[in-house]
């Protein structure tokens, strides 16, 4: 279903609010002004942007420009009218599998549950491959790719930390937000794996 462009143009044609997968940008501020304060002016790849506010909230905490894809054609459309005032941000219809960007043009690489989407895809496993080849080919040396995610550490270092990719992996883990958006009140010290999203911080070797 996820993996599934009728099924995204569909959900866009029906419903063009403004929506979160996973977690608010809040939650995420640490990690990306991290980021963005190491790279100045930096040109930005948001991968599965969907309807999220993600990419005005980069160019407000200091990102240069941000590239904005999606594979629904109707919410790319959605989403560059929204935005059609703003020179910053750009969208575009595209398959992260084949980004059709020259090599090393970003700083950064933000993806929040766009990669989890590829697994869902038939033959996941391959298709993922292709992804992080393709995201591994446009980020510039000593570029972070940030991928935010609900599969556990077990299951997605075993893609994320091969040797091919040039870069280092770092993992973080926050809380699931709860209806409200504030963080789970589960007790830190009982909460079990399916308690947490994950942020996988890859660094690319300069």
């Amino acid at each position: 279903m996820y993996s599934s462009t009728e099924y995204w143009n569909k959900r866009y044609a029906n419903d063009s609010d403004s929506f979160e997968w996973y977690q608010p940008y809040n939650s995420l501020r640490k990690f990306c002004s991290e980021i963005l304060a190491s790279h100045p002016s930096a040109t930005v790849l948001h991968l599965g942007c969907g309807t999220s506010k993600i990419s005005e909230e980069l160019v407000a905490d200091g990102a240069a420009k941000v590239a904005s894809i999606d594979y629904s054609e109707t919410c790319i459309r959605r989403m560059a009218e929204r935005h059609a005032g703003n020179p910053a941000l750009k969208f575009q219809t595209m398959d992260m599998r084949d980004l059709k960007f020259e090599e090393a043009s970003f700083d950064f690489v933000f993806d929040k549950g766009a990669l989890d989407t590829v697994f869902c895809s038939e033959n996941g496993a391959e298709n993922v491959q292709k992804a992080l080849r393709q995201i591994a080919r446009v980020l510039k040396p000593g570029g972070v790719y940030l991928c935010v995610s609900y599969g556990m550490p077990e299951f997605r270092s075993a893609f994320l930390a091969q040797a091919e990719f040039d870069w280092s992996l770092k993992i973080e883990k926050l809380l699931k937000p709860t209806v409200d958006g504030s963080e789970e009140k589960t007790d830190a010290g009982k909460a079990d794996g399916m308690s947490y999203h994950y942020v996988y911080i890859c660094t690319k070797h300069k």
